[in-house]
């Protein structure tokens, strides 16, 4: 394409390109097969001024609803924002994991992530939505709150909060955010409003002369029972003392008589006695129209023929149901026998917890030539019996060390491959 400076350009073309797509008159002029100068010749011509970083950002950027309520619950805790409306966020290299999911979560208003001396730190480029949040957060000059910015915040802003500023006390009977920040009256407006929005039962307590929000048992499991979906694996731990360790149980089910209710049921007895819940798919299981577990019902409608609705069901419930589940869970017991051979859910289930940082604890009584290599490599321990996987659990450092270990597997394993969100 030969390039001209005295080709017209039509104002309402230039207008849509330069003010509403944000481009540049280098990009402009090789939309319109022009030169640069013949671009910048019909801005001056036209009386369009130049679009400044934060303008340009504004419109080429679209801030999310998921991104605008992370932001909202870290500026509760960690995150500073700038006159110039620009996020500043900094982590200490223990937390590198979830600086880590908050700069994919926020990606592309969030820039490259920076080494410092003593921590880790993102930044957003200047922006409108960012002057927006300045005017009410910081109306007074420094970071307030008021029951409008209060009202604005979601489940997944309370957790993004939690983890800045909250924890679980060991003994799990008690929780508290850190509101130093703060005055005792919005503390207490915090109050009124986890009360109003969530029932939950908050008070002031001092940390010295320093505020905070107190919260009891009945309170605590309420408010990890809300945020706990949106914690990632990295700072699952801050809710452990709460909820103790979960486990999901994988294994046959469509190929099994009883779905494998048996095993999971005893395994469940078992593991109760040292504070560890399972998540039995079993249970969680919807039923057809007759009431009947739905994997009943999918064997006839394949012999039938509608892949379509088969297709639908499996997708619309065994997938988000499944996945719902081991989101919840701190790791993965997976039973492998005959019927996990014949199928194919507890293999993908078993990648995914892999994935998703979590530690999988692999127990069968085949031989071990039949167990597949490449499920081996998703497993953080085997057993050839369920005693001895039991007797492995019992030794509560050894899986909260899984657990922090299988994080970093993921991470070593995936490096470069998948940029998690």
């Amino acid at each position: 394409m030969v390039l001209t400076r005295q080709r017209k350009i039509p104002e309402d073309k230039l207008k849509f390109f330069y003010l509403d797509r944000g481009l540049t008159d280098k990009e402009i002029a090789e939309k319109l097969g022009c030169t640069q100068q013949a671009v910048y010749l019909a801005r001056r011509k036209f009386k369009i001024d130049s679009l400044s970083k934060k303008e340009r950002n504004s419109k080429l950027i679209k801030i999310s609803k998921r991104q605008e309520e992370i932001l909202r619950g870290s500026l509760l805790g960690d995150a500073y924002l700038s006159p110039e409306g620009e996020f500043d966020i900094q982590h200490g290299s223990k937390q590198f994991g979830y600086l880590l999911w908050l700069f994919n979560n926020l990606q592309p208003y969030f820039g490259e992530i920076r080494n410092v001396r003593t921590c880790k730190r993102i930044r957003s480029c200047a922006h409108d939505f960012g002057i927006k949040l300045r005017k009410e957060y910081y109306s007074k000059g420094k970071k307030t709150i008021t029951r409008e910015i209060l009202d604005k915040l979601s489940a997944l802003s309370l957790a993004v909060w939690f983890m800045d500023d909250g924890q679980v006390l060991p003994s799990g009977n008690q929780s508290r955010i850190a509101t130093c920040d703060f005055t005792k009256e919005e503390n207490i407006l915090i109050c009124e409003y986890l009360k109003d929005k969530w029932n939950i039962e908050a008070q002031v307590g001092f940390n010295g002369k320093y505020p905070q929000i107190v919260m009891n048992k009945e309170a605590t499991q309420k408010l990890v029972g809300l945020i706990r979906l949106h914690v990632p694996v990295e700072m699952r731990y801050k809710l452990r003392p709460a909820c103790g360790i979960s486990l999901y149980l994988s294994g046959g089910m469509e190929f099994k008589k009883d779905l494998g209710s048996n095993w999971r049921q005893w395994l469940t007895d078992q593991l109760a006695p040292i504070n560890m819940e399972t998540i039995d798919p079993v249970k969680i299981e919807p039923p057809d129209e007759e009431g009947a577990p739905i994997q009943h019902s999918i064997t006839d409608i394949k012999i039938e023929g509608k892949f379509d609705q088969v297709r639908s069901l499996v997708r619309n419930i065994f997938f988000r149901k499944d996945m719902f589940a081991i989101q919840l869970s701190d790791g993965m017991v997976v039973y492998y026998d005959e019927s996990v051979q014949k199928g194919a859910g507890t293999l993908a289930e078993v990648w995914e917890s892999f994935r998703e940082g979590k530690p999988v604890y692999l127990v069968s009584e085949l031989p071990r030539a039949k167990i597949p290599s490449w499920l081996i490599g998703e497993t953080t321990a085997i057993f050839f019996n369920f005693e001895e996987l039991i007797n492995y659990l019992k030794n509560k450092d050894q899986v909260l060390q899984d657990i922090h270990n299988a994080i970093e597997i993921r991470n070593k394993t995936f490096e470069g491959i998948y940029h998690r969100g």
